[in-house]
Parts: structure tokens; sequence; C-alpha cells
């Protein structure tokens, strides 16, 4: 397959299956973490300031968004249309507990001023 286009992914989606409901945006701005290539993420439900938010491409044709605030979540997927599908990993601080659950989120317009 040919390699993704992260330009065409930034915008915002619906996560319709995994452990909750809820929307979350794909931003371009650069994010500087210890990820190369990492670009903002928001999500579009509460959480705390020290959430780590970030998204990238990785050499496999995946998209992964990282959510953590020293544990918290993994989402890897795939791209189909304007859907991703993949799987969603816990973080834990629970030694060999990292539940995981099957993930896919559809393309949603964005609320005003999300990206």
């Amino acid at each position: 397959p040919a390699p993704l286009e992260w330009r065409a992914l930034v915008g915002c989606y619906r996560l319709t299956q995994g452990p909750e409901t809820w929307s979350f945006a794909l931003d371009s701005a650069a994010e500087p973490t210890s990820e190369e290539g990492a670009r903002r993420a928001r999500s579009f439900v509460p959480r705390p300031e020290a959430v780590e938010e970030y998204w990238l491409l990785t050499d496999r044709n995946t998209v992964v968004y990282v959510q953590h605030e020293g544990w918290g979540m993994l989402m890897e997927f795939v791209v189909r249309g304007d859907s991703l599908t993949g799987i969603h990993h816990m973080r834990t601080d629970v030694i060999g507990w990292e539940p995981h659950v099957p993930a896919a989120a559809v393309r949603e317009p964005c609320p005003a001023g999300a990206l």
C-alpha cells in the first residue's frame, strides 16, 4: 500500500467502538514529545491538564493516538476511507494487566475552533 499522508488524516473523529464513545481531533501542529513525527491531538471530553495527547504515523502505515498521564491509553488504527479501525490498548499501573479491545472511529465535522 502507498504510505499514508498525515495531512489527509487531520480532522475530527468519533470513537464508535471501544470502552466509551467520545470525539477527538488529529491536529496538524507538531507536538514536542520523544516520538518523532508526533502531532497534537485533542479529545473533546474533560481530561486532567497533565494528560499528554498526540498522534503519529508508524512505519507499519498505521495511525497511533496516545493519551497518558503516567498511564493511559494507546489506540492503533488502520485507515479505511474516512474511518479508523484498530485496537484500544489500556496502560495501567498493574504489572501484566494491559487490556485491549477493538476500536473504530469515523470522521465527523469538527466543533468550531477545534483545529
